[in-house]
């Protein structure tokens, strides 16, 4: 059982690492947030500081965060979509 836990958490992180890959190829930035899972009251300065980061990166010129949020996709299509550990 310990062995399956330990499986599926690489799998995760291998998942996550796909969808960055995803996002810098779509022109996205490659790092998401997931604010669900953090204190609402520190939302406001870790949204200020992605906008900032994603304003100085290079090669972004429009960041569309969650775009495919409402659409039809399986999590594995949705490369917006965050595996949480």
């Amino acid at each position: 059982m310990f062995v399956v836990v330990i499986l599926q958490t690489f799998y995760l992180i291998y998942l996550n690492k796909r969808n960055a890959k995803r996002r810098l190829a779509s022109g996205k930035t490659g790092a998401h947030v997931d604010y669900s899972l953090e204190n609402s009251g520190n939302w406001a300065k870790m949204r200020a500081d992605a906008a900032a980061a994603a304003g100085a990166a290079d090669g972004v010129k429009d960041v569309h965060v969650n775009e495919n949020a409402f659409a039809d996709l399986t999590d594995l299509k949705n490369e917006d979509f965050i595996y949480s550990l």
